[in-house]
């Protein structure tokens, strides 16, 4: 499985920078030389690509403790939100730019670290200033910040040329949009007396844009957005308002959240001139909970931590785990298990937009 992985990793990065149609072994030497073009990666978003730096903020909102990270290098617990790692540590350590991507708070990072790239991410944050406004986490606009801040302490260490290369040849990957849903949206009652739903994705939609659009003033030229996933069916969401089931009115929201995200990202591609893709979650991860023998696991309903239906963050510190977190798509009752991520990659389909990588010398 791990072979295989890696091979569709490789085919949809190719893919997305280079524009070449490649599938199978018989490509693999062409991709290895394409995708080394990928220096370095850039994460912003939420849970999801945090990898502990929450950890360093006065928030609830941590996973740095047991039994997150029981999968992790060491079976050490690092505030990521899993057993062990997320995705862009696992395309990192694929590509062989490092073992996982570190978070950009960490205070040990070193410059080869960050050459190769952090992550800014915070759980909790959304697109919404409403969604984090009160959990002391870092918003969208403060990750954008702390990546410029990021540029000069780059080029503080290697110069401005090698700081620019850098970031040129690197890869931002976003991924947000789930808490503006199930901690703001349909859970208060601000934005739903202010929005329908339509209108509220439209006001998501139009932020992410501009925050791609800053992003890219800033040096980058290629990016990854993820789609929304079935969040209606998350294991806590299905017991505190599904009933049981997968609640229809999130997984429509997030269906059409989707939908528009496809046409932002064309307009982006055509304004700006990048390389700009869609990550695809939604069918792959519906698709494991509601048919988990397919994908060999057992249990698609709840998490691995505690009952699985309530737990994860502070809720999850020491609680017993299930007997074999393998079987289960979702570690906690909001985030996938690592293996799961490890799906969702191979199974992913990036809507290529793009003619090649851009030319930086």
């Amino acid at each position: 499985m791990e072979s295989k992985i890696s091979i569709e990793v490789l085919v949809v990065l190719l893919f997305l920078f280079t524009g070449q149609n490649v599938s199978g072994r018989k490509d693999l030497k062409q991709p290895v030389s394409a995708a080394t073009q990928i220096k370095c990666l850039l994460v912003f978003g939420d849970s999801t690509v945090d990898p502990g730096n929450n950890n360093k903020l006065n928030t609830t909102l941590k996973a740095n403790f047991k039994p997150y990270g029981i999968h992790f290098l060491r079976s050490r617990p690092t505030g990521r939100h899993s057993d062990g790692l997320l995705s862009p540590d696992i395309i990192a350590d694929f590509l062989g730019i490092a073992k996982f991507i570190p978070a950009y708070l960490d205070p040990d990072l070193t410059v080869k670290q960050l050459r190769r790239g952090v992550s800014f991410a915070s759980a909790g944050a959304g697109l919404d200033i409403l969604t984090d406004a009160a959990l002391n986490v870092l918003t969208f606009p403060k990750q954008i910040e702390l990546f410029k801040e990021y540029k000069l302490r780059l080029q503080s260490s290697i110069g401005q040329h090698k700081t620019e290369r850098t970031i040129a040849h690197s890869l931002v990957i976003i991924s947000t949009g789930t808490n503006d849903f199930i901690q703001n949206y349909f859970t208060t009652t601000t934005r739903s007396k202010q929005y329908t739903v339509e209108q509220y994705v439209d006001f998501l939609i139009a932020r992410i844009s501009n925050h791609v659009e800053e992003i890219h003033k800033n040096g980058p030229r290629a990016f990854s957005v993820s789609e929304l996933g079935p969040i209606g069916c998350l294991p806590i969401i299905r017991k505190l308002i599904g009933g049981g089931s997968c609640y229809a009115p999130i997984n429509d929201a997030a269906l059409y959240f989707n939908s528009k995200l496809v046409i932002a990202v064309s307009e982006l591609k055509l304004k700006l001139g990048i390389n700009i893709s869609i990550s695809a979650s939604y069918k792959i991860l519906y698709d494991a909970i509601t048919s988990p023998a397919k994908y060999g696991f057992t249990d698609g309903e709840k998490g691995c931590c505690g009952t699985g239906f309530f737990e994860y963050g502070e809720t999850c510190k020491g609680q017993k785990l299930c007997s074999n977190i393998l079987s289960h798509v979702f570690f906690d009752a909001v985030h996938p298990s690592q293996k799961m991520y490890q799906l969702i990659l191979l199974n992913s389909t990036f809507s290529k937009i793009g003619n090649g990588w851009p030319d930086h010398n």
